[in-house]
């Protein structure tokens, strides 16, 4: 993969209708992009475990069991983990999108308070080319995604502004 897809995670939610308006969605993700993935989450006794494979489906599993009933930071976390984020990682992702004034923007930029200037531009400029609307558009992604894509951008904006006038940066 090049790196211009977008990975997207389908949950279906153990039933064949949304299991099959999900492979739907998930064929549709693929057309646009070449380099779009899509990961489907269920459990091993859900319609995913015996359908997925059968379609060559990249379907991973969670043990609802240890999910079931928490709250929503719970079950984020939980999908984060099937993607391999670490706690840090989900951290920014989750600081990206909320928003708010009181957010991190350290968090959000994905480095520590103590980071170097250069390490800080770095993963301002990786955020930027991660999370460009324009890089949606040219995989013909609909509008809806768009939108999200320049809020989050404007949040990875803020934080950046807010560091660099913390530091005195150029």
């Amino acid at each position: 993969m090049s790196g211009d897809g977008i990975k997207v995670l389908i949950a279906g939610g153990g039933t064949g209708g949304h299991f099959f308006s999900g492979v739907a969605v998930g064929e549709a993700v693929l057309a646009r992009h070449e380099d779009n993935s899509v990961v489907y989450v269920g459990t091993q006794a859900g319609i995913e475990a015996r359908v997925g494979p059968e379609l060559g489906l990249d379907v991973r599993y969670i043990n609802i069991s240890g999910i079931k009933g928490k709250g929503l930071m719970a079950k984020l976390k939980a999908v984060a983990r099937i993607f391999q984020f670490d706690e840090r990682d989900f951290d920014r992702i989750f600081s990206s999108h909320l928003g708010s004034d009181d957010a991190d923007p350290y968090q959000i930029l994905g480095v520590d308070r103590d980071a170097e200037d250069s390490e800080i531009k770095k993963a301002y400029r990786d955020l930027m080319r991660e999370n460009h609307p324009d890089r949606l558009m040219a995989q013909g992604l609909p509008q809806e995604m768009i939108d999200v894509a320049n809020e989050k951008v404007a949040h990875i904006n803020d934080a950046y502004d807010r560091v660099t006038k913390m530091r005195g940066m150029k």
